[in-house]
């Protein structure tokens, strides 16, 4: 159990917290490629701390002992994984050590999985089990893939995949020589490994396969830049082909560099350039020995294959010192201990370890068989239809350059491994990379991790949420499905050719606009940045999508506010069916309901929606020993009033109107549903349950309390006031909210955009919580309050934060402030802290990025200041 499974059950649950879920996994733990049996000592991952974390869980330093700058242990993040799994209450869920041999389909809906598991004495135990859903979340890494070699059952020395090195740790001790066989990233791991620890290593690269991999530091280019945030800077995405790019609004720019001789000149140097800081940066052409290692084919082509060189020494000064030997040639025979290679060599071995990557195909069978699913299908099995050629000419049309894209420095014909049937398969042909189109219709089983990604958790946060909007109905069905999800699966052949993209879903400067694809599909916010110069230039992290559930939760309630759709699909038990039978459940990831032997449910009967899902607050944070609370943005009573004045309801309808507009001022209670705009040249009142479709403009004062929705944004010449305290209803505001004056918010508040101000700003969450989606920026000073979760804060005069209790204030991007600052309470501000003037600190405040303060910091006894990033103060630092 993985990332993407881990993501999918605690989305489940927390969209579902009823919902009955069984997850199996044949592993003995939580983890997948990182489980505790697949570890061993120098395994780390690829991404530096930081980059490899869910956004609401984080991984501080704290807590794993990992530090900006580098690599996270195999170790850690197996712990990591556990902590999130027992954290949201997916733990005692997982039955392990369980194996989904099949599953079958039932035309009613729902699924019948025949499931495996050994128990002790007795040997293996099959049963049955029914599940109304299935996730299946695999992945890549699950099965490996081991080549039939010419000779092999000659052959007595130690031969294992890569995967069981933990399991054959005994030939660091008994092996002198090993040979390692394989051109990529688990090649570099296996031999590195082996030489660190003075073992020779006769590294075998197949002379008529792809090459070496690409291998890159973690920072490139004489600016050193971070590697893997470049691919998630959405003007940098512009440079790379995609066929669903124009999901991100950006569509006329990505057309010009593509199609344009200018523009095609601009994207080509990019790549070029790109190339060649590598290249220069990794030295390969040092040395003839490692020359050898250089890659083949162009960086552009080859997706998540470029690599990290994330190893505690320098790897290929074990090549140029002769402790790695490196070969390429193809083995044409095995025995005994030697081999004998296609160049001449013969090599003398004491272990053999394949390096040769996994099998593609899903472990599980699904029945009556997977050619019926659209799942990966022997090359050859049928003839072009109509769709791929159509698909490939509208790929090509739009991106000529992949059509004359360059051969690879290939040293003969490149050709698939002896007996690898399973690697002569067409890719998987799922919608959106999830849904078997065959099965869209019964919206009951989905592929999540299906793909590789070089950010991997915020695409399986995305993914996860995307299911359930998809099994809760709320994502459309197109009439074209078919030819969507092939055209999608044959670009990946086409874009990414050397590498994985024939095979799967391969992403690189792909990943940030399939994102925007999937929150497009969700009707959720794209652009996430506060302006467009930053939408452009400022790479996308994890934070950047922190509260996207609770975010997709409150726009459902909007739109069943609304009347135009209602989901008509919940999660829940099956009528009659004893123990069980309920929801949701994972193969292998599955997300299944709990468990039935025979005799099965009766199919038939139809499923009874589940009752309301309750909005539950997070538990308490502390920086040191739990994660951090995801936003959980309220409904407010007009959600509960307006769903219950629709036309099904037996309430009366609330009274609407067209747009307002006046010279005087404009006082209104409601039930009020006005479905356009209100403006006016005074001032502005609205309460008790009004809803204002549109945006809300005054040249005067407003005021809005006791449950008011704007869907648009507030633009005021003078003060704004959102009264939402206690014993009120909610005000929530769907843009942003500007004024000339002063804003003050009290109490339940929530605005998904920016609140700017050219007076102080109030927020003051006593009796309720209040949240900015955006940044808040004022030209004079910020008071926060009591119960307050923010974006960022920028202001020209002093940030103050007051007393909230034992809860942190959550600060999600950026906290600066050109008039000091006064903290008295536990603070987090999860990028960089600012300040120009003197800091008090009254509690604790953690800065995940840098802080630097142009002035004196003075640290109250019993206070504490801690800094993950650096720590810059052109002043006193003084602890009382």
């Amino acid at each position: 159990m993985r990332w993407y499974g881990l993501a999918a059950a605690k989305t489940q649950l927390e969209v579902h917290p009823d919902v009955k879920m069984v997850i199996l996994t044949d592993n003995a733990t939580i983890g997948g490629t990182w489980a505790k049996d697949r570890l061993y000592p120098g395994l780390k991952t690829n991404n530096l701390y930081g980059a490899l974390e869910f956004s609401d869980f984080p991984m501080t330093t704290e807590t794993y002992g990992v530090k900006p700058r580098e690599y996270m242990p195999g170790t850690t993040v197996y712990k990591y994984l556990t902590d999130y799994a027992m954290h949201f209450n997916i733990y005692d869920k997982v039955r392990y050590e369980t194996r989904v041999l099949s599953a079958k389909h039932v035309d009613a809906g729902g699924w019948v999985l025949t499931v495996s598991k050994e128990v002790k004495g007795k040997g293996s135990e099959t049963s049955t089990i029914f599940a109304s859903k299935l996730i299946v979340a695999t992945g890549h890494t699950a099965e490996e893939f081991v080549p039939n070699l010419p000779g092999r059952e000659k052959f007595n020395v130690p031969f294992f995949h890569m995967k069981h090195l933990p399991k054959m740790q005994d030939t660091f001790k008994t092996a002198k020589s090993v040979c390692v066989f394989g051109g990529a990233k688990s090649a570099y791991d296996a031999a590195y490994t082996y030489a660190s620890r003075g073992i020779h290593v006769d590294w075998v690269i197949r002379e008529s396969g792809h090459g070496p991999g690409w291998m890159s530091n973690s920072y490139v280019s004489p600016f050193k830049l971070w590697v893997e945030r470049l691919t998630k800077v959405r003007f940098l995405t512009f440079m790379s082909p995609c066929i669903w790019g124009d999901n991100d609004g950006f569509g006329t720019i990505r057309n010009w560099l593509c199609k344009s001789t200018i523009g095609r000149f601009i994207s080509s140097r990019f790549w070029r350039v790109l190339q060649a800081d590598i290249v220069t940066d990794v030295k390969w052409d040092a040395h003839p020995e490692t020359a050898k290692l250089r890659p083949w084919s162009d960086v552009k082509y080859t997706g998540t294959m470029l690599s990290i060189l994330n190893y505690e020494t320098d790897i290929l000064e074990l090549v140029r010192n002769g402790t790695i030997s490196v070969h390429i040639g193809d083995i044409k025979d095995m025995a005994g201990n030697k081999l004998s290679l296609s160049n001449g060599e013969v090599i003398t071995t004491d272990a053999f370890i394949a390096a040769t990557g996994w099998k593609h195909t899903s472990s599980i069978k699904l029945l009556p068989g997977d050619s019926d699913t659209e799942l990966p299908e022997p090359i050859g099995s049928s003839e072009p239809s109509s769709y791929t050629t159509k698909a490939d000419n509208e790929i090509f049309s739009k991106f000529p350059m992949l059509s004359q894209r360059p051969e690879p420095r290939a040293m003969g014909i490149v050709k698939p491994t002896e007996g690898t049937l399973d690697e002569q398969r067409d890719p998987y042909k799922l919608y959106r990379f999830m849904i078997p189109p065959v099965f869209a219709s019964s919206r009951d089983i989905a592929y999540v991790g299906a793909l590789t990604s070089v950010s991997l958790p915020d695409t399986a946060q995305t993914q996860a949420l995307w299911v359930t909007a998809f099994f809760n109905h709320s994502i459309p069905i197109p009439s074209d499905i078919t030819y969507q999800t092939v055209l999608h699966s044959r670009f990946g052949k086409w874009r990414y050719p050397y590498r994985f993209g024939a095979r799967y879903p391969d992403f690189l400067f792909d990943t940030l606009p399939y994102i925007d694809m999937l929150l497009k599909d969700m009707r959720l916010r794209i652009h996430r940045k506060s302006n467009s110069f930053w939408e452009l230039f400022e790479p996308y992290t994890l934070k950047d999508y922190k509260g996207l559930v609770d975010e997709w939760k409150e726009s459902i309630k909007e739109v069943e506010i609304e009347g135009s759709h209602k989901p008509d699909f919940t999660l829940g038990s099956t009528e009659g069916a004893e123990s069980s039978s309920s929801s949701i459940k994972l193969v292998k990831m599955v997300l299944i309901p709990t468990d039935i032997k025979t005799p099965l449910p009766n199919h038939d009967r139809a499923t009874t929606p589940d009752s309301t899902i309750a909005d539950h607050d997070p538990p308490p944070y502390t920086p040191f020993d739990s994660p951090l609370p995801t936003p959980q943005f309220p409904p407010s009573a007009l959600a509960s009033s307006s769903s219950s004045s629709s036309p099904s309801s037996s309430t009366p309808n609330i009274p609407t109107s067209k747009a307002v507009s006046s010279s005087g001022a404009i006082s209104l209670l409601g039930p009020l549903r006005i479905l356009e705009s209100v403006s006016g040249s005074s001032s502005i009142t609205l309460a008790q349950h009004v809803t204002v479709e549109g945006p809300l403009k005054s040249s005067s004062k407003i005021v809005l309390g006791d449950d008011v929705l704007v869907q648009g944004g507030i633009k005021g010449s003078s003060s704004i006031l959102l009264d939402g305290g206690e014993g009120k209803g909610a005000v929530r505001v769907g843009e942003s909210v500007r004024a000339s004056g002063g804003v003050e918010f009290r109490g339940d508040v929530w605005v998904k955009g920016d609140v700017s101000a050219s007076g102080k700003v109030l927020l003051e969450g006593v009796g309720g919580v209040v949240r900015v989606g955006g940044k808040v920026n004022s030209s004079s000073g910020v008071t926060v309050r009591g119960n307050v979760q923010l974006g960022d804060v920028v202001c020209s005069g002093k940030i103050v934060v007051e007393g909230g209790g034992k809860e942190w204030m959550v600060v999600d991007g950026d906290m600066s402030s050109k008039g000091g600052a006064v903290i008295d309470r536990d603070v987090q501000v999860c990028k960089n802290f600012s300040a120009k003037g003197n800091v008090s600190i009254n509690g604790r405040l953690l800065v995940k990025g840098d802080l630097t303060v142009w002035g004196h910091v003075k640290i109250q006894k019993g206070s504490e200041l801690i800094v993950n990033g650096m720590r810059t103060v052109h002043g006193k630092l003084e602890q009382l």
